[in-house]
């Protein structure tokens, strides 16, 4: 199966497929991915059919979770 085409204009997508935090090296691909495309990434996910969002910097993650969580969708499940 591959990668579904990206919109333009979004963060970089990981070639990698994998469920984040489904395997034991995880971490360790993140933290490649995180070398490799920065701060903010997508990974696709076979399983949900739909792409996993993951983010690094402390910034962007307060600014997601406490300072503009209402502009944010989060969750296993999301859609949008």
């Amino acid at each position: 199966m591959s990668t579904p085409a990206t919109t333009q204009g979004g963060p970089p997508v990981a070639t990698a497929e994998f469920d984040v935090g489904s395997t034991d090296d995880s971490l360790e691909r993140m933290i490649q991915l995180f070398a490799k495309h920065g701060d903010i990434y997508r990974v696709y996910v076979p399983a949900r059919k739909a792409f996993t969002y993951v983010v690094h910097h402390p910034d962007d993650v307060k600014r997601i979770l406490v300072s503009n969580h209402r502009n944010y969708t989060k969750g296993v499940g999301s859609t949008g």
